[in-house]
């Protein structure tokens, strides 16, 4: 089962990584320490309901595929 899913484990990596970086190099105002910055002068509750929302997104669209699959 692995061997079938380790090619697009990959895959998916480095897609995620391409992604990452030609948005930090078209950026050039981006910064790790600006990120830092506004991560620890963020609203924690904000934060959380943030991702909460994006894990919920991700598991209803798993829901939505296997529905139709």
């Amino acid at each position: 089962m692995l061997k079938k899913k380790l090619p697009w484990m990959i895959l998916f990596l480095v897609l995620m990584v391409f992604s990452i970086w030609a948005v930090v190099s078209r950026s050039e105002s981006f910064s790790p320490s600006l990120l830092r910055e506004t991560l620890l002068h963020s609203d924690v509750k904000w934060l959380i309901a943030a991702v909460a929302g994006m894990f919920c997104n991700v598991l209803f669209e798993g829901f939505a595929l296997d529905i139709l699959g």
